[in-house]
């Protein structure tokens, strides 16, 4: 994927509008199976330039945390959407698991779930915030901290 980019970027450019909303309309149906988020995607994807979308999905795509993930050593938790199709729910677990000490907290939702199941969304994230604000008013203070 990075290396077709730029030329990606460009030839999206490129394309009228009207095509590139159809082929977009089609890669969006076969990655995102609420019909109300692959409204709303489509439609905030439509004020933007494509080229920038692309290059913020590479940007995006190429982000590792794997060198420096279990290095983070303060209370953390992890909301995992469980029926994502953008962020498999196991790539969601194995950040958890590489972050020591990480809670996680399920949601019965996908990628938009914060938008389309706001109560069941809030719920796992206030028990995510409890959890990690708990852990962090008992944990002992390091040397040279206030």
């Amino acid at each position: 994927m990075p290396a077709v980019v730029p030329g990606l970027a460009l030839g999206a450019r490129l394309v009228p509008a009207p095509v590139r909303r159809r082929l977009m309309a089609g890669w969006l149906s076969r990655r995102i199976a609420n019909p109300e988020a692959r409204a709303w995607v489509s439609s905030e994807i439509a004020e933007h330039d494509p080229g920038a979308i692309l290059q913020a999905t590479r940007a995006i795509h190429e982000f590792s945390s794997r060198e420096w993930i279990s290095s983070v050593d303060v209370p953390a938790a992890v909301v995992v959407t469980e029926r994502d199709t953008l962020v498999s729910p196991e790539a969601q677990r194995k950040l958890a698991d590489s972050i020591p000490g990480a809670t996680v907290h399920s949601v019965d939702g996908d990628h938009a779930a914060c938008v389309y199941r706001p109560r069941e969304f809030l719920a796992a994230l206030l028990e995510a915030c409890e959890s990690v604000t708990s852990r962090a008013l008992v944990a002992p203070r390091r040397v040279g901290e206030p």
